[in-house]
């Protein structure tokens, strides 16, 4: 993507936001509403750089750039939208809703991966369960309208990404049926013309005269 065109991205189409930051959210429990307020609290108690950043919301996922004094973009941060687990631009927990006021927060399931092979550990291989980690993302945007309508915009692309597979699998299943059918098919007209073969072979008769 040349300069222009990232300079299109970011003015025209990405939320420019503060990144509080990440943690890790331990434990398996099901995700519902209100669930990434203490660990949005914890992120901006933490927080201690105001780095600015871009976020935009993609047709696959939601990508984060973040920006120099100049907004030239220094680093890219890809999530897969089949990851976001959970997003929300609104506190719903009782004394969090003022101090979260205008932070977008998501929950991203991580791959483990070794930073120094870039490979995933053998511990983890041998163990699918611990192949994720559940991390808690928080951005400060202007204000609780930017941070509801990034929600609305991450929910409304998961919907029609969610659509998308459905009618993937519905056509997989369709081309499956079709090859199925076309090959019992053939498997009969194979089947017919080895009987022909085999049973209606043309017999000599006795009356030929022979030249």
């Amino acid at each position: 993507m040349s300069a222009h065109d990232m300079h299109e991205v970011l003015v025209h189409r990405a939320h420019k936001a503060i990144f509080l930051g990440h943690i890790p959210m331990h434990g398996r429990r099901l995700l519902t509403s209100g669930c990434t307020d203490k660990h949005a609290l914890s992120i901006m108690a933490a927080a201690r750089d105001h780095e600015i950043v871009f976020v935009d919301v993609k047709s696959h996922g939601l990508v984060m750039y973040h920006v120099d004094a100049q907004h030239k973009v220094t680093k890219r941060r890809y999530f897969n939208l089949a990851r976001i687990l959970y997003c929300s631009g609104d506190a719903t927990e009782p004394g969090c809703t003022a101090l979260l006021n205008g932070v977008f927060s998501w929950v991203y399931q991580q791959e483990l991966v070794n930073e120094k092979t870039r490979k995933q550990p053998l511990q983890v291989m041998q163990n699918n369960e611990h192949r994720y980690q559940r991390e808690c993302y928080a951005v400060k945007m202007k204000s609780q309208e930017k941070s509801r309508l990034l929600a609305l915009l991450v929910n409304s692309a998961f919907q029609v990404w969610q659509k998308e597979i459905k009618e993937a699998l519905e056509m997989s299943k369709l081309f499956q049926k079709s090859y199925e059918d076309q090959r019992r098919a053939s498997l009969i007209a194979n089947y017919s013309y080895k009987g022909l073969l085999e049973h209606e072979q043309p017999e000599l008769s006795d009356d030929i005269d022979f030249l």
